[in-house]
């Protein structure tokens, strides 16, 4: 299977008015842009989690004695 960046990257071969130095560029970007959307991904559901585990503790929890 291939990430979307390489399906791009096969397609854009096949661009022949493009410039090679602009195609690695475009490629570059948005390899970049995917890696940052892959760390906001995880960072946004790990952040979801905690909320969600600070919340669940604070209903069962808090404000009670064991």
């Amino acid at each position: 299977m291939k990430t979307a960046i390489e399906w791009l990257e096969e397609q854009m071969k096949t661009w022949g008015d493009l410039p090679r130095w602009m195609r690695d560029d475009i490629v570059k970007q948005a390899k970049e842009m995917e890696k940052e959307q892959i760390i906001n991904a995880y960072n946004d559901g790990f952040q979801y989690e905690t909320t969600q585990g600070i919340y669940y503790y604070n209903e069962t929890y808090k404000n009670k004695e064991l």
